[in-house]
């Protein structure tokens, strides 16, 4: 080998060594990393597809994973190894081909691996004709509304853009008006256009008959997933839950791709609206809930109570200073830059302006106590995006509407109140389409939405068709009931379905494990173990076969657990 072609390599290495110099942590996270690699490969190495069955070609299962996390690589590979023992043939979309993303893939038999790199590079002449396009489209000065709802090929890529561009920006609005931020959506639009082209090259080129996709909202992976749905392709969205060690799928077609992936499809709540839980489903559901608000709780996975404390009600009223002839409603807030646009039609341009127009209607309306409580994710989220914000960006929002009157009180992400407090404190619950929509009707607590997608029409939220009709329900909410009788019951069957058994366990076979959130940015912060050791063991693993059997043999919309 010459000097010369040596070069780069060293150059490399080079540069490696100086950021280990640099930023030591980034040395400790690349040796767990590979030590996470060994153990895994100590317990599954099936040596590049040998003595794997044969898969079918014809039959191919593109995954949409473009992540290089170890937990979603091993996750999304053993899904991949599931499938190709029962004779489909998987193929792997990755961002690029890092050295050890292949290397964890590998370890699952997986050698079909397609970049997103590689396919815009076979793509490239086309950013001309997209970005005359985008050119013609930006020239008509449209509103954010008018851009979430633009379409490029029957696939919404105004919405994928606009989520994409927010997530970059770590801010939840857009002054359309500015050069700086309308440069940052053009270059979206087209990266968001470019994907839905070269999905249909994809999908053409290769006999895709199933898709598992996450982060369905950003680009490239909307585009791939919607041009899938075009297509007739059978499409399943994947992710975390929020129990340790569980998982969320469901299926959508071309009329349901607007529902979010936490809920329950339009059949399967119309077989299950009429059910009454049983005694030991009830008590079920408030296992749940006392466990999910609990600071010390070994199964929810994201810990947002860690280090919170339950209070009664005449404390929570004292700490905030509420006044105790009022009732009170609490406004919660949404991350405005996380997951935006993904699911549903909102009656705002955004989540912050509608926290601020909800805001401004609480600020005329002193009947009531109103409490702020800003995401307790930010507490977390912010750590891993500390060099950009280092508070709410909620609380730049709200700044707009100058000091707040003494009836409306914040309750930061960093308060010690548990969750679970204001339950007892509150009579009234606002979200646009927040779980906490779903788990305050429980109570007989009545919750005004602002946003579809998620259980509006269920039965036991007030929802609103436009944002007059919402303000004023805002202008009078002191005047609304308790929920009692038929509505409880069904907002109580609704969340036992959906917080129960649309989580599914994967414990028998990827244990799940986490950091404390004060190692947020580290790359096995969330993580998995692999428990199977052979692909008979994979075979007989229970949660795997019932993946497969809906996945494979169902049509069922929600994968429930078994």
């Amino acid at each position: 080998m010459s000097a010369l072609s040596a070069y780069p390599r060293l150059s490399a290495a080079a540069w490696k060594i100086s950021r280990y110099l640099r930023e030591p942590r980034v040395l400790r996270y690349d040796r767990d990393v590979w030590l996470d690699y060994w153990k895994t490969r100590h317990h599954l190495d099936l040596g590049k597809g040998k003595a794997l069955p044969q898969a079918d070609q014809r039959r191919q299962v593109l995954i949409v994973s473009m992540t290089e996390l170890p937990i979603l690589l091993k996750f999304h590979g053993l899904l991949a190894l599931a499938l190709r023992i029962r004779g489909f043939h998987p193929v792997m979309l990755l961002p690029s081909k890092k050295a050890r993303s292949l290397r964890y893939l590998q370890l699952f038999g997986i050698d079909d691996v397609v970049t997103w790199r590689e396919l815009l590079g076979e793509s490239a002449p086309l950013t001309e004709e997209i970005s005359r396009a985008v050119d013609a489209v930006l020239a008509e000065k449209p509103s954010v509304q008018d851009l979430k709802n633009f379409q490029f090929h029957g696939v919404f890529v105004g919405k994928h853009a606009l989520s994409t561009a927010i997530r970059t920006r770590l801010q939840g609005r857009f002054d359309l008006t500015d050069p700086g931020q309308m440069q940052l959506v053009r270059e979206n639009l087209i990266k968001s256009m470019q994907s839905v082209l070269v999905a249909e090259r994809l999908l053409s080129a290769r006999p895709i008959r199933k898709m598992i996709v996450r982060d369905a909202g950003y680009t490239p992976n909307g585009g791939v997933y919607e041009v899938g749905l075009l297509r007739g392709v059978d499409c399943v969205r994947c992710e975390m839950a929020q129990m340790r060690a569980h998982w969320l799928f469901k299926r959508y077609d071309l009329e349901s791709r607007g529902k979010a992936l936490f809920s329950l499809s339009e059949e399967s709540w119309r077989s299950l609206r009429e059910k009454p839980l049983t005694s030991s489903q009830e008590r079920e559901l408030a296992e749940n809930f006392r466990d999910r608000y609990d600071p010390r709780s070994v199964t929810d996975l994201y810990k947002y109570q860690d280090g919170k404390r339950q209070m009664r009600a005449e404390e929570v009223s004292r700490k905030l200073g509420l006044d105790p002839s009022k009732k009170t409603a609490v406004i919660f807030s949404h991350i405005s830059w996380d997951a935006s646009f993904f699911d549903g039609e909102d009656l705002y341009d955004d989540y912050e302006q509608w926290l601020v127009e909800t805001v401004r209607v609480a600020r005329e309306n002193p009947h009531l106590n109103w409490i702020v409580k800003l995401h307790p994710a930010n507490r977390y989220k912010l750590k891993r995006e500390a060099d950009v914000i280092n508070r709410e960006t909620e609380i730049d929002a709200l700044e707009s509407l100058g000091s707040l009157p003494e009836h409306i009180k914040i309750l930061h992400a960093n308060t010690d109140i548990n969750t679970y407090s204001l339950f007892d404190a509150m009579d009234y619950g606002v979200t646009v389409r927040g779980t906490i929509g779903m788990e305050l009707p429980c109570f007989g607590i009545p919750v005004l939405t602002a946003g579809t997608g998620r259980y509006e029409g269920c039965g036991f939220t007030i929802d609103s068709a436009s944002r007059v009709e919402y303000e004023d329900r805002l202008r009078g909410l002191q005047r609304v009931s308790r929920l009692v009788g038929a509505q409880v019951d069904l907002a109580r069957r609704h969340a036992y379905w959906t917080l129960i058994r649309r989580q599914v366990s994967f414990e028998d076979i990827a244990p799940a494990t986490s950091m404390p959130h004060d190692q947020i940015t580290h790359p096995l912060h969330y993580n998995v173990e692999l428990r199977a050791r052979s692909l008979d063991e994979i075979r007989s693993a229970v949660s795997l076969h019932a993946f497969t059997k809906w996945f494979l043999e169902s049509d069922e919309a929600d994968f429930m657990s078994f």
